[in-house]
């Protein structure tokens, strides 16, 4: 079955509410961040992801008419790097996988020497996608779901959370209670932009839902330098916080160990924030060592298309379940990426957390859907679906209706 063309499609759509977070550098003498509601909904304007949700389609095409498809957020120079990646893999086997997600070109992977028609796929986390896509057609063929072409699912349904961003105690505490009655019982707060107020929400939660049934994680995305960290999540820390996510500013990683011992909260590192780009297998790979061996980290925040593929993903998953380190997934976009990150998950023993993955209607996810069968949770759980491939089914008129760009 060979790739005959490969196109790619980015969309815009409208998002359930904002996720927005940070900090304020400029303290004027004030050592608690305090930026007002009215400043950090500010941000959304300046940052599209917070305020909508943005996402990619890729198709690949084959000589026997079976379409593969798959889905990331990467909307940013989708033209350059389309060009690069169809010059390097069309005209291969779809079941050549290894060599087609190592066809990054000179001086990107380990196959350095090999001498590709182009010299450098940029964007090197879209070649992920074709990765994906390859695994859904193959899926597709042999009338099989992609988690059964993995040695099939390790369990059942996948826990999920809720994602709260900046927003003042009550209305945070609201869409918490909603959250917990429907039966989602992980919640992460977007903190770093309003101390006191990041703090009053922990503790309502606290008061209102108790301490035994409800989750919390906080996640700052790099609004803390060590001083400021250690010692806002040191407060944090009486309200038993699974861990804190991404806080520090610094990329050196011994920050976070040394966090850690300081506040006595568990590390999760987010790869985005720990100065590396870890696009493809070798990559991921090697930093998950670096990280383990460095002793900072307790849970790895990553997703397959942060390591090249399904297939990297899996050689990061059987690391970290070697080392007794948990592996947690970011946000996927619609019910299609949704269904890659369930499918890696679902068969890896170090995916045991509860899971960043949103379902359609829910705060933070997607007001609208781009497939026929919308991906649901059940009482906080999701499933994989069971169809061939990714078992989605997308909706072309939704897709036409978000387009911005067509490849």
């Amino acid at each position: 079955m060979k790739i005959t063309d490969i196109k790619a499609i980015a969309l815009k759509m409208p998002k359930v509410g904002t996720t927005v977070t940070g900090g304020n550098d400029g303290y004027d003498g004030n050592p608690y961040r305090n930026e007002t509601q009215e400043q950090t909904e500010s941000w959304v304007g300046k940052w599209p992801h917070a305020g909508n949700i943005m996402t990619s389609i890729l198709r690949v095409y084959t000589d026997e008419g079976i379409v593969g498809e798959s889905e990331c957020y990467a909307t940013y120079g989708l033209r350059g790097t389309l060009d690069g990646i169809k010059k390097n893999v069309i005209g291969m086997d779809v079941f050549d996988i290894q060599d087609i997600a190592n066809r990054r070109g000179p001086g990107i992977s380990r196959v350095w020497r090999n001498s590709y028609p182009t010299a450098e796929v940029r964007e090197r986390n879209f070649i992920h996608m074709v990765e994906e896509a390859c695994y859904d057609a193959i899926g597709k063929k042999m009338g099989l779901p992609v988690y059964k072409l993995f040695g099939g699912k390790v369990r059942e349904r996948q826990a999920i959370t809720l994602f709260v961003g900046e927003k003042p105690v009550d209305q945070a505490i609201k869409d918490i209670g909603q959250a917990i009655s429907e039966g989602i019982k992980t919640i992460k707060l977007k903190v770093g932009a309003n101390d006191k107020n990041d703090l009053e929400i922990l503790k309502e939660v606290r008061r209102q839902f108790g301490w035994e049934d409800v989750i919390l994680r906080v996640d700052a995305n790099q609004a803390y330098d060590l001083t400021d960290g250690a010692r806002i999540i040191k407060r944090m820390s009486e309200y038993n916080l699974q861990y804190s996510e991404g806080c520090l500013r610094m990329f050196e990683s011994y920050g976070f160990k040394k966090l850690r011992e300081l506040t006595g909260v568990p590390v999760c590192i987010c790869e985005q924030f720990d100065g590396y780009h870890t696009f493809t297998p070798e990559m991921a790979v090697q930093r998950a060592i670096d990280l383990i061996r460095m002793d900072c980290v307790d849970v790895l925040s990553i997703d397959p298309h942060r390591t090249g593929g399904l297939n990297g993903f899996f050689k990061v998953s059987a690391i970290c379940e070697g080392a007794g380190v948990g592996i947690v997934l970011h946000r996927p976009r619609c019910s299609l990426s949704q269904s890659i990150w369930l499918t890696a998950v679902s068969t890896s023993y170090a995916s045991y957390y509860a899971h960043d993955i949103v379902p359609h209607g829910q705060l933070s996810g997607s007001a609208d859907e781009i497939a026929k069968n919308p991906l649901k949770h059940e009482n906080g759980f999701m499933m994989v679906p069971d169809g061939p491939g990714f078992g989605v089914e997308l909706d072309e008129e939704k897709i036409k209706k978000y387009t911005t760009q067509v490849i």
